[in-house]
């Protein structure tokens, strides 16, 4: 995100956004199910374009995350986590630079974890964009606000001591082969015109991701 869209406040562990996915069979989009953000931070002039950009970027990177398997994809001061479990439903949380790896993917499964609780099966079928929002995730997003707080409800998730070791990548290396962000975001159906104009007129294909 950057001065083209207003310059957040100083980093201070912040979390921007959590999200649920449904992953699409093969080529098929991911369906954002769920959703609670808070880009307060930013210009309220730009708030709706951080937004969208977070949305387009989150999608992208859950879509290129195997199920099973966690990633980090860190660009300027801001960093994706996505996790994906098996079967299909996946989380996104969108954080500053600041903000612990740990506690950040183990926000990621507590986001899944409450999401399935109120929604076991209905989530499967679901090809309705946010049509499954619960106030759970604004809970949650406010709770992992508070690091100290965050770090309490984590340390008592297994397996996420692992997660130290997951190398955070760049936007390049989680797009397949032969794929160039800017093509992707010119098919994307969730950005505005404007948006794609500005990030096909941007010298350097990949600068749309100076918004993560």
């Amino acid at each position: 995100i950057n001065a083209e869209y207003g310059d957040p406040k100083p980093a201070r562990m912040k979390v921007y956004s959590v999200s649920v996915y449904r992953q699409g069979a093969e080529e098929a989009p991911a369906v954002l199910l769920a959703q609670a953000a808070d880009f307060s931070d930013f210009s309220f002039f730009y708030r709706s374009k951080v937004a969208e950009l977070g949305n387009f970027v989150g999608r992208t990177i859950v879509e290129r995350t195997l199920e099973g398997s966690r990633q980090a994809v860190r660009h300027d001061a801001y960093v994706v986590y996505s996790r994906a479990r098996p079967g299909g439903l996946s989380s996104v949380v969108l954080c500053d630079l600041e903000y612990d790896q740990r506690i950040a993917f183990g926000c990621c499964e507590k986001v899944l974890d409450s999401f399935s609780e109120q929604f076991p099966t209905e989530w499967q079928e679901c090809t309705e964009e946010l049509a499954l929002n619960t106030e759970a995730l604004q809970e949650l997003l406010a709770t992992f606000q508070d690091i100290r707080e965050a770090d309490k409800i984590t340390q008592i998730q297994e397996d996420l001591d692992e997660v130290k070791e997951i190398l955070q990548k760049s936007i390049e290396e989680v797009l397949r082969r032969g794929e160039k962000l800017n093509d992707v975001a010119q098919k994307s159906e969730e950005l505005s015109t404007e948006t794609k104009a500005y990030l096909e007129s941007s010298q350097d294909a990949t600068s749309c991701c100076t918004l993560l």
